[in-house]
């Protein structure tokens, strides 16, 4: 959420579609590297995948605390110098729009985040397909979408927000409802 805000804020509105693809371009470079590294581990002895884990996480802090960061300043403006109303939690919650939407999420993201839950033990367990070749299915699958995001945003960079989202959660769920004809 931090970094989802820091877009947020520094960017216009014309590119923050672009921003925020941008930003996941980056998480999905280190999703299509983590999974088949952590697919490997996991197959020699988990408790590795734990003791890398935590390597990488010391190492990651470690660099982020001593790096020399040089700080730009952010538009000056707060919102409320804007002429915006300043926002906080109960006006949060009285924005009826923003409330449908994210009752509207929630089915997506549960059956989106299922790849991170209920997928592998299927993968694996049921698919008997080797925690190695998971973690290089789900490397195949942040490469694809490293390919194919950004030129989509860039492609649909003038549709409605509600375009975008609804393709969005009609592929996610033919995506997760294909696996219910796998059987290898």
């Amino acid at each position: 959420p931090p970094s989802m805000a820091l877009i947020g804020r520094l960017t216009e509105p014309a590119q923050r579609k672009m921003a925020f693809a941008l930003s996941r371009l980056a998480i999905n470079l280190g999703m299509s590297i983590g999974p088949v590294i952590g697919g490997f581990l996991a197959m020699k002895s988990f408790k590795s995948l734990f003791y890398v884990d935590g390597t990488t996480s010391i190492l990651a802090g470690l660099l982020i605390a001593f790096m020399p960061w040089r700080i730009r300043s952010a538009p000056s403006a707060t919102p409320a110098e804007a002429g915006a109303p300043e926002l906080n939690y109960v006006s949060v919650l009285r924005d009826r729009r923003f409330l449908y939407f994210l009752i509207a999420m929630l089915p997506i993201e549960m059956v989106f985040f299922q790849s991170f839950a209920a997928m592998p033990l299927f993968v694996v367990r049921d698919l008997q397909i080797s925690e190695a070749a998971f973690g290089l299915l789900l490397a195949i699958n942040t490469v694809l979408i490293i390919f194919t995001e950004v030129p989509l945003n860039t492609a649909m960079s003038n549709w409605s927000h509600r375009a975008t989202i609804a393709l969005g959660a009609l592929l996610v769920g033919a995506g997760f409802g294909g696996l219910a004809f796998v059987s290898g």
